[in-house]
């Protein structure tokens, strides 16, 4: 949408403009500053905000900046490759190449960190993997404070998924909303399960989160 006035540094002027016209001027000033700092910086209320509604943005009290100038962004993504992940010195030993992780149903389950900042909600957690012959590849979500006196094995279940697909799938829990505590600590597990030494492959991992400002991104 066209600004109503065309910004001018010589209007009004000084020489010629009667000084009885000078509280247009400031009404005008007042209309070009508004148009532009709405279209640029300021964005009207939504719904779920408390002035609802207030489509003019620069009647807002607070102002309130627009997200790409704030930060907040939805659905950014970040992805973990394959070659993140670890596992401890039980059970059969997993293998890396250049393409991907091979696992077996009788490896120990494997794990990779997921490293957030602060404040953003993890909304969906994406495995990229084949089952190969294994019988299923189990995935969960887990996390665990840092607490005093927790116990060595504690943790927490945020979400866990299934994959009894063939071939190379994305395997995903249904979406949640885990809103990242600085006091906490976030992570996958991976195993499999059915006969024992068959095999399972893992590609990478893709996270998607909603950051509330640029003060909590990646």
């Amino acid at each position: 949408m066209p600004f109503t006035n065309v910004w001018s540094v010589v209007i009004p002027a000084g020489a010629t403009t009667q000084a009885k016209l000078i509280d247009d001027h400031i009404r005008q000033l007042r209309l070009d500053l508004e148009e532009r700092f709405n279209s640029t910086l300021y964005k009207p209320s939504e719904a779920g905000d408390p002035d609802d509604p207030q489509p003019n943005a620069f009647l807002r009290d607070p102002l309130v900046l627009k997200d790409g100038v704030s930060g907040k962004k939805k659905d950014k993504q970040l992805v973990i490759p394959y070659s993140a992940f670890i596992k401890n010195t039980l059970g059969k030993e997993f293998i890396f190449d250049q393409y991907k992780l091979t696992a077996f149903t009788d490896t120990s389950p494997i794990y990779a960190p997921f490293i957030l900042p602060p404040g953003v909600t993890l909304k969906r957690v994406e495995v990229m993997n084949d089952r190969h012959d294994a019988g299923s590849v189990v995935i969960r979500i887990l996390k665990r404070t840092f607490a005093a006196g927790e116990a060595v094995d504690t943790n927490v279940e945020i979400a866990t998924v299934a994959n009894l697909a063939a071939g190379r799938v994305l395997s995903a829990p249904a979406d949640f909303a885990e809103v990242i505590a600085a006091g906490t600590l976030y992570y996958i597990e991976i195993e499999a399960t059915g006969t024992a030494g068959n095999s399972f492959y893992v590609m990478g991992v893709r996270l998607t989160y909603d950051s509330p400002t640029h003060q909590t991104t990646l």
